[in-house]
């Protein structure tokens, strides 16, 4: 059974109601899964969310898990958010120390985490 969206199938596998994606670069037409990304989904229990992997250089290596009712869920979205770029940061950096092939990729997945966090100074532009 597939669940809809936001909803659980009866393994406790959510069908995520947003997607964060970092699209790969264009290597020759691939136009497979994305270089990172971060499920969410909200759930009667709170946010949670789940995030995945997929490199092409370096030793080709990947991962990704399902969004399900066993992930914590958190009272807000930028908290579930927040847990998976610091997960996702921790693997990338590890992957880059030991696959130097792969820094242009790891460069690009730390850059992207680091604009997905707010911006403290422009929440209060608009104020002065």
């Amino acid at each position: 059974m597939i669940a809809a969206p936001g909803q659980k199938n009866d393994c406790g596998v959510y069908t995520p109601t947003e997607t964060l994606a970092l699209p790969q670069p264009n290597r020759k037409g691939w136009r497979g899964s994305p270089l990172a990304e971060i499920d969410i989904v909200r759930t009667s229990e709170g946010w949670r969310a789940v995030h995945g992997i997929q490199f092409l250089t370096g030793s080709c290596w990947g991962s990704s898990s399902p969004l399900m009712d066993r992930d914590t869920a958190f009272n807000s979205r930028d908290a579930a958010i927040e847990h998976q770029v610091a997960r996702l940061r921790e693997r990338v950096t590890k992957y880059g120390e030991r696959e130097p092939g792969a820094l242009r990729d790891v460069r690009a997945i730390l850059a992207w985490l680091d604009n997905l966090r707010p911006v403290q100074a422009d929440l209060f532009a608009a104020l002065a």
